[in-house]
């Protein structure tokens, strides 16, 4: 379709290949205008995508006309710009700054090591930031999740001296060990553990949260099903209907992940899912599963109401699997401030869960001083604050 060195437009010259999915594919190329790297996401020539990919560029640009108003606060959006448009060949296409991996890249080639605690609280900060920003203005991504997350540089710092998150993972390998009959991911943990690699830190940990194609207004039509699977919130599940703390959910299984290495849910069906929710965070309220019960989903909960498990279990090894996941306080006990936060954003009642405006006050960011600038100089958490009656018109 084209080759390294063709140009798509006057303005820019294919580089490289970056990806593809069943999207788009994406190019790195040279953008002759401004003398930069950029990445232009070539859409499919299907027209369902083409409408997609039009209705996130009109996202983008709401959020940008957004960020605007906060003047120099903007780049604290940590939200991805749009800088152009086009179609090439039928194909519609979307040019992006180029930025660096995604979370769930970095993870992946630090043979899922988690961050460190202070990168852990620069990219916790950030992305909440972003959600506390987003929900500001009425958006609710609803695809919040690490590989959605770029660094905005690929460059890195190795250490072959020190594996700040070794002791973290102790509890993740005895799940994984306990559970190699279950599949491939226990194995790979086993694996990746002994690796020799050292340790990577990113050289910068400025981010921007990308990927706004299925991004709703809160009073626009919500469907039924959002999010991939490792990060959706229960009510999704339940089938009891979804909103912005949909979004703080996913923020809270994505920085268990951040922290850890390991998807807080690696699972791919819903019994499972819930099993492994109950496991990690206790029971369900009654009421809620009483609701579930008039839906869909009265189809995993048992007569008396109660979660249908571990009798409707798929196999031997899924029960197995269950069984041995920890806690969320087996999981984050050594940091109790982030366990504390994390457990605000995994509530299983929407309506209790934290807002990412509240979230920006908790004490694991306020109780330490951040090196962001964006929170000593200028006040990101007062300058997201939403006015007292309304939010900001687009």
């Amino acid at each position: 379709m084209y080759r390294l060195g063709e140009s798509l437009t006057p303005r820019y010259k294919v580089l490289d290949f970056m990806g593809e999915g069943t999207f788009a594919r994406v190019l790195e190329c040279w953008d002759r205008k401004e003398k930069r790297h950029v990445a232009i996401k070539v859409v499919r020539a299907v027209e369902k995508y083409t409408e997609s990919a039009a209705i996130e560029k009109q996202i983008i640009l709401k959020v940008m006309e957004a960020a605007d108003r906060l003047l120099d606060r903007k780049e604290f959006t940590h939200c991805i710009q749009l800088i152009d448009d086009f179609m090439f060949r039928g194909h519609f296409c979307l040019v992006y700054p180029k930025c660096g991996r995604s979370l769930y890249d970095f993870l992946r080639r630090n043979r899922y090591r988690g961050f460190s605690s202070e990168c852990l609280f620069h990219l916790s900060r950030q992305l909440v930031e972003a959600i506390a920003f987003l929900h500001n203005i009425d958006l609710i991504h609803t695809d919040l999740k690490p590989e959605n997350i770029l660094f905005t540089t690929d460059e890195y710092i190795e250490d072959d001296s020190v594996n700040p998150t070794s002791q973290r993972r102790t509890r993740c390998l005895e799940h994984a060990e306990a559970a190699v009959s279950k599949g491939t991911f226990a194995m790979q943990a086993l694996k990746k553990e002994r690796s020799s690699r050292p340790y990577r830190y990113p050289a910068s940990t400025d981010i921007k949260v990308i990927d706004f194609g299925s991004a709703i207004f809160q009073h626009e039509h919500h469907s039924k099903i959002i999010s991939t699977r490792h990060y959706r919130a229960p009510e999704v599940i339940f089938d009891l209907g979804w909103d912005f703390p949909a979004d703080i959910w996913s923020v809270g299984c994505i920085l268990v992940e951040l922290y850890t290495g390991d998807a807080l849910f690696q699972t791919h069906e819903n019994m499972e899912h819930l099993a492994l929710m109950e496991r990690s965070l206790g029971p369900f309220p009654a009421d809620m599963l009483s609701q579930a019960q008039r839906k869909s989903a009265g189809k995993y909960l048992r007569r008396d109401g109660t979660l249908c498990w571990p009798e409707m279990a798929s196999s031997a090894s899924s029960r197995e699997f269950v069984a041995t996941a920890p806690s969320l306080e087996d999981l984050l006990h050594e940091e109790p401030d982030f366990l504390d936060l994390v457990r605000g954003m995994l509530r299983y009642r929407p309506e209790e869960r934290l807002t990412a405006q509240e979230a920006l006050f908790h004490p694991f960011f306020t109780s330490r001083k951040s090196l962001l600038p964006s929170s000593e100089e200028i006040g990101v958490a007062e300058a997201l604050a939403p006015a007292a009656d309304q939010h900001p018109q687009l």
